[in-house]
């Protein structure tokens, strides 16, 4: 027995119907496969160039004043205005300063080194670290170390802003290392000292 084909002819209405499905998987298709991609690219990337020039412009300003305070040290001279050299022991007195000027500073901390001897030069460096309300407190509190009574140098200064979603800064963490050099002419004492290797 001869196996029967039906054939069935669809209706004009059903072939509009089926061309109308078939447009819209086509637009589905087209609208995740590449649109939706895109449209996901240029947000991801537009939010990224925000991120990016919001940072710029708090490192524009940090240059700025790296730059404004080495032009004050500039302005010093190599002999003329310089802080005092103290007599070793002076680490109290260091201190009481340090103290003062983290005064208005959060969660500061301080990391000493031992101190070492080099001729008659002793150096006693400090790591500190501290968080203030925005930049301009932080470089305050950089400038009061630089200009401080006793002699001595800032260095391995960082500064990171943690922002608000707005791009405003809602607080400067900032980490730094204060060498103070005293001498050993006229001190009594030298014992705590480390010599430093030639």
């Amino acid at each position: 027995m001869a196996n029967k084909v039906i054939t069935r002819s669809f209706s004009t209405r059903e072939k509009i119907l089926l061309l109308i499905m078939v447009i819209l998987a086509i637009a589905a298709l087209y609208y995740f496969g590449l649109v939706k991609n895109v449209i996901d690219a240029q947000a991801e990337n537009t939010a990224k160039l925000d991120e990016i020039e919001i940072q710029t412009q708090a490192q524009t300003a940090l240059a700025a004043r790296y730059t404004s305070m080495q032009q004050r040290l500039d302005a010093l001279g190599p002999d003329k205005n310089l802080p005092v050299v103290a007599v070793y022991d002076n680490l109290e007195n260091e201190l009481m300063d340090l103290y003062a000027i983290l005064e208005n500073t959060t969660d500061s901390a301080l990391d000493f080194k031992k101190p070492t001897l080099s001729d008659k030069t002793v150096r006693r460096e400090i790591k500190i670290s501290f968080i203030t309300a925005n930049y301009d407190s932080a470089f305050a509190v950089v400038s009061a170390l630089q200009d401080g009574k006793y002699r001595s140098l800032v260095n391995d200064i960082t500064m990171n802003g943690k922002l608000y979603a707005n791009g405003e800064v809602e607080s400067v963490s900032t980490s730094l290392t204060v060498t103070f050099f005293e001498t050993t002419s006229g001190s009594i004492n030298t014992s705590g000292l480390e010599t430093e290797n030639k």
